[in-house]
């Protein structure tokens, strides 16, 4: 089950190290045709970076001599990411919580004193994340 997920859009900018794409992210409703009635829609205007070095569709390098600003492109990523992402931010984090009150509870006669191990032990594994936040950046890639 390798599939991408994508979205078009239009090149903003173009610089040194990236390619500059705006795109329309709809919420569920955004594409329904009683949008208009209900005043409910959710279009948000986004920017992704695309790295040159590696966002081509088979992660080489970008020739950006065939883009320019304007030029309607598609933007992926592999969906793969997006399961990475959920995993390294809530499940994670979840079994890290539950397993670390069970051994706190064992170890203090304080459920409070446990809790409070327990969030501060989530509170190390987010700030390692942190530290190591541009090693887990998503890759997209761009392709006409």
């Amino acid at each position: 089950m390798k599939q991408n997920i994508e979205h078009s859009g239009i090149i903003t900018s173009i610089n040194d190290l990236t390619i500059d794409v705006q795109i329309e992210s709809n919420a569920s409703c955004g594409a329904c045709a009683a949008k208009r009635m209900c005043g409910m829609t959710e279009t948000q205007t986004k920017t992704i970076k695309v790295l040159k070095k590696n966002g081509s569709i088979t992660g080489e390098q970008i020739d950006d001599t065939n883009y320019k600003v304007g030029d309607k492109v598609v933007v992926g990523v592999a969906s793969a990411m997006g399961l990475r992402a959920v995993r390294l931010s809530y499940l994670y984090p979840t079994l890290l919580l539950v397993a670390s009150l069970m051994i706190a509870i064992e170890m203090f006669d304080s459920e409070g004193v446990a809790a409070l191990v327990s969030i501060a032990v989530v509170a190390v594994y987010y700030f390692v994340l942190w530290l190591f936040r541009n090693k887990n950046k998503v890759r997209f890639y761009i392709y006409k």
